[in-house]
């Protein structure tokens, strides 16, 4: 007998028997389906495998930064087993015919850390190759259409909420949302709390999507990168806090169709001090900039980058910021030569109560620091130019200090 499984890891499902005495081949039939919904976790069945069966251990918060080469995914399973996908991109230029191996190392991870390969549901930050796939081979479609993963939910960010650069990636995407395949149940997904379901207490508050704040007349009017756009939240399970944000900009550049946005530093003031933090764009020099750092204090900074960046990430600048707060991990599994810097490959963050948690097996507590802000404007005193007047407030981050 087959059970479908969708969401937890766990049934949800408690068939109630009749006493009244029944036919031996129908008493037969609902014994066997008594007996496998009683097995729990280990009757989820997706893709292959049985869910339940991997590495992951009930009543864990994981999060398994993958190393993927110059691409992005980071794999989210939740106390209960309700996972979460982050992006699943190719190494590659915007038109360049991908292996594959992307998705290929995804799909492998899911199937390790949860026993199957079903996950409720994937997030796909921005319409960048290294973040959803190439349109001829690999990422997201080659997920579900080549490696047999099975995907509840996908969200993405809007895209008619306003224009961006569009290469081949953004069009080709476009045009396959107007018109989705069977397996694609996509959504915009909306800001705020409730959509993101990891189960079990955790909080998953969606702050970015879009550059939503920069609409309207504004000194940043030149053309949005696809970047600015990204998707960001904040993960909170009791005591533990996590951010990240795809590949968010945090440095006004005017340069045409090469522009980006200071998108850190506006949405700052909604956000509180974190434990990890899941560096934007690969550590660029464009991002973490610093009064999003002062904001945060992330005491874990985790950077997805591959060996011998062709952009030169993480950049020099921005790793000194990342320093000056943090220690960094890097998904590439290479020595750095700087001190404060690991680099295992991929990255695993585990909590087992919320109120601790550990990064490659080392254990760190969560920080309950208390953190002023006499003006209330959102800002930190350590992130505010002037914490006593609420008029005045950070400026958009143009250099690299």
């Amino acid at each position: 007998m087959t059970v479908a499984c969708r969401s937890s890891l766990s049934p949800t499902l408690s068939p109630t028997l009749s006493p009244t005495p029944l036919p031996p081949s129908l008493a037969l039939h609902l014994g066997l389906a008594v007996a496998v919904l009683s097995v729990g976790v280990g009757a989820c069945r997706g893709g292959s495998g049985i869910c339940g069966s991997g590495s992951w251990q009930a009543g864990t918060l994981e999060i398994h930064h993958l190393a993927m080469g110059q691409a992005d995914a980071t794999l989210l399973v939740g106390p209960a087993g309700r996972s979460l996908l982050v992006d699943v991109g190719e190494t590659g230029g915007d038109d360049a015919e991908s292996s594959g191996a992307g998705a290929r190392t995804a799909a492998e991870a899911i199937e390790a850390v949860l026993g199957c390969r079903q996950v409720d549901g994937v997030l796909i930050t921005h319409f960048h190759l290294d973040h959803i796939g190439t349109q001829r081979r690999g990422g997201l479609a080659a997920l579900v259409e080549s490696e047999g993963v099975d995907v509840g939910k996908v969200w993405h960010r809007d895209l008619g909420s306003q224009p961006a650069t569009e290469g081949p990636t953004l069009r080709h995407w476009r045009e396959r949302l107007a018109r989705p395949p069977h397996w694609l149940r996509a959504g915009v997904i909306p800001l705020g709390k409730g959509a993101l379901d990891l189960g079990r207490d955790v909080e998953i508050d969606v702050v970015a999507r879009d550059a939503i704040g920069l609409h309207g007349p504004s000194p940043q009017q030149f053309v949005r990168n696809e970047n600015d756009l990204s998707v960001a939240f904040v993960l909170r399970w009791r005591r533990f806090t996590y951010f990240l944000g795809g590949d968010l900009s945090g440095q006004l550049v005017a340069a045409g169709d090469g522009s980006s946005h200071d998108v850190e530093t506006r949405i700052a003031r909604s956000l509180p001090d974190v434990d990890v933090l899941r560096v934007n764009h690969h550590g660029s020099n464009h991002s973490s900039n610093p009064t999003f750092l002062a904001q945060l204090d992330p005491e874990i900074a985790i950077i997805s980058v591959g060996a011998r960046n062709p952009h030169g990430h993480p950049g020099a600048h921005a790793l000194q910021r990342l320093l000056a707060t943090s220690t960094v991990y890097l998904t590439a599994p290479v020595a750095s030569g700087r001190a404060g810097v690991r680099s295992p490959g991929a990255v695993v963050v585990r909590s087992a109560d919320g109120d601790s948690y550990s990064v490659q097996g080392e254990r760190f507590a969560c920080q309950d620091r208390f953190r002023n802000d006499e003006d209330r404007d959102g800002y930190f005193a350590e992130a505010d130019p002037d914490d006593r007047n609420a008029a005045v407030g950070p400026a958009p981050f143009t250099g690299e200090r």
